[in-house]
């Protein structure tokens, strides 16, 4: 992890937790919860499809900061490109919009005046967040550029570009830039607030976007995607989120970005920020949780989906000792709930890591399987998430 990110993580350490689980339990292999077993149809259909040649499958994980910088879910990426196809990065921003955001795939450099729209805590205005959840905008001159990384270029060294933006009266002008070379000038203008998703020519390894700074303008990503059949997965992740804020999503924007990138798999990996500070009643919580799948289904319904479960967030009791938080169990049983009425698959991260108390045992491990903020994983940590979950999606395929 990059020391960008302790540096943003070690503010917020919250100490140690008990419990003796066996090693040999720690991020162990377990099986969806599907009673259905339909609940990953299309994404197995998808994945046929790229293994002989003839589509592709696209995975979108929306979450917190498991998600934010790539740190499963690239690991989960590569591994199935190797399997099925390499489909491309994904969609990712040209412009660091949190302290907790990479990924695996691209080097991200920007320059100028970015601001980045998201949701923040209780202040939460229904506003166009885009289909990641958040967007940066400029009024100014500024610029962001993606750098595709040596992994990334291995085979088809080079990918084609969508610009995915806000269109809006008043809108700027992005002039776009594929290695080096002016591509394309695009006008955010329109008559209302609607997605706007331009591609750009060319296949590259460099792509960056300059805001001329003659009108605001608000970028949702670049969808990063090579020809012909293959695996796609995007890691749509936020530092803090819960699930309940996409619900003031513009949902008009959020309909048409889902259409554009057509995910054969829609996860939502939340709850471990549910189980501590801001304590919502859990019948609120399961209503609201309800709510989100349901809209997503609602946008996708062809898509499957997946609700992960939270990871472990000890508490530190009065006398110094430390103790599994009851909250984490309760939302675990609160999104198997729900992934099982909505008809989606549910992954149960507590189990995963080996149960209540598994997270001391984590950060003792050698190699450590989780940071010292005994929240977040190592890269080895995330590495065993990333195998273990790519084998549950595997299963019955």
């Amino acid at each position: 992890m990059s020391s960008r990110c302790l540096a943003f993580l070690a503010a917020c350490a919250i100490g140690l937790c008990p419990g003796q689980p066996r090693a040999e339990a720690l991020g162990r292999a377990i099986t969806l919860d599907d009673p259905s077993g339909h609940a990953l149809d299309q994404l197995h259909a998808a994945l046929r499809a790229a293994r002989d040649g003839t589509g592709r499958a696209r995975l979108t994980f929306y979450g917190d900061s498991h998600t934010s910088e790539d740190l499963y879910t690239g690991p989960l990426r590569h591994s199935l490109q190797r399997r099925f196809g390499d489909g491309g990065p994904g969609l990712v921003m040209p412009v660091h919009p949190f302290p907790c955001h990479d990924h695996s795939d691209v080097v991200i450099s920007h320059e100028g005046p970015w601001s980045t729209v998201v949701v923040k805590g209780r202040h939460r205005p229904r506003d166009a967040y885009g289909p990641a959840g958040y967007a940066v905008e400029s009024r100014a001159k500024a610029w962001g550029r993606v750098d595709l990384r040596a992994n990334a270029t291995k085979g088809s060294a080079t990918v084609s570009t969508e610009v995915l933006s806000l269109d809006q009266p008043g809108g700027g002008h992005l002039e776009v830039l594929v290695d080096g070379r002016r591509a394309s000038r695009l006008s955010t203008v329109a008559k209302t607030r609607q997605l706007g998703a331009r591609r750009v020519e060319g296949a590259s390894r460099r792509i960056e976007v300059r805001a001329e700074g003659d009108g605001p303008v608000r970028l949702f990503g670049l969808s990063l995607e090579r020809d012909g059949p293959g695996v796609v997965v995007d890691a749509l992740g936020i530092p803090g989120a819960k699930a309940r804020e996409q619900l003031v999503w513009d949902e008009a924007v959020q309909r048409a970005a889902l259409d554009r990138l057509a995910p054969d798999l829609v996860v939502l990996e939340y709850g471990t920020n549910e189980s501590g500070g801001d304590l919502q009643a859990m019948p609120r919580y399961e209503q609201d949780l309800s709510a989100v799948v349901q809209r997503l289904r609602r946008l996708r319904p062809s898509a499957s989906c997946l609700l992960v479960g939270p990871s472990e967030w000890p508490v530190r009791r009065a006398n110094g000792t430390y103790g599994p938080r009851a909250r984490t169990s309760e939302i675990t049983e609160v999104q198997r709930r729900v992934a099982q009425a909505q008809g989606c698959a549910f992954f149960d991260t507590l189990a995963f890591m080996g149960g209540p108390g598994a997270m001391v045992q984590w950060v003792g491990h050698d190699p450590p399987l989780a940071l010292t903020d005994h929240v977040h994983f190592t890269d080895e940590g995330y590495r065993r998430l990333a195998l273990a979950l790519e084998s549950a999606l595997l299963q019955g395929f």
